[in-house]
């Protein structure tokens, strides 16, 4: 952290980087965590840190939990199995699931790292050019005839609808075939 310190410095306009430059982490993220909304910002930047300090009166993480946290970001040995299975498992699940995908026809964007792949279900608009209504029906239709659940793009300010993000890390690999197939049979069911 110190040497990125000292290259930020070393930049033009890097006298300026203490109140510009913010590190976030969070636990749904970066450790493949779905659902589990702790996390933690460093800045310099007093203006930044006072205004939040304001507001995490209201959203602070409960005191046993960020105890447990830190007993376990504690413990190098257990972080390094951990990130390790955790690298072989997201890679496995990659694997299946895009094979599948390829396969059933469905594009996607390859992902070069994380637990999300960006999905184009545009094919289920029946050739025509979805409008965010389209993608809204889409996304409707996908959770409740097909049961798969997944982000529309709108949520992710996608550029054009029809993009959908698919989180492939928390859950089962066998059941990403199951989840393909049924968007297989979605875009199959517009195209009749």
């Amino acid at each position: 952290a110190h040497l990125l310190q000292q290259e930020v410095q070393a930049m033009e306009g890097g006298d300026l980087a203490d109140d510009l430059v913010h590190v976030v982490f969070g636990f749904s993220k970066d450790f493949c965590a779905s659902g589990l909304r702790v996390g933690c910002l460093h800045s310099k930047n007093a203006a930044l840190n006072k205004a939040l300090d304001n507001i995490s009166y209201f959203n602070s993480t409960p005191c046993p939990l960020q105890w447990s946290l830190s007993q376990l970001l504690s413990d190098r040995q257990w972080m390094q199995h951990y990130l390790q299975e955790n690298k072989r498992r997201l890679l496995e699940a990659y694997t299946m699931l895009t094979s599948g995908l390829d396969a059933a026809g469905i594009p996607y964007t390859a992902a070069a790292a994380g637990m999300f792949l960006w999905l184009d279900m545009r094919a289920a608009f029946s050739g025509k050019t979805g409008s965010w209504a389209d993608e809204e029906a889409l996304w409707q239709r996908l959770a409740q005839q097909h049961r798969v659940v997944l982000t529309p793009g709108s949520a992710c300010h996608a550029a054009e609808p029809g993009w959908f993000r698919l989180c492939y890390a928390w859950t089962q690999p066998d059941s990403l075939p199951v989840a393909v197939s049924r968007l297989a049979a979605a875009v199959q069911q517009t195209q009749r």
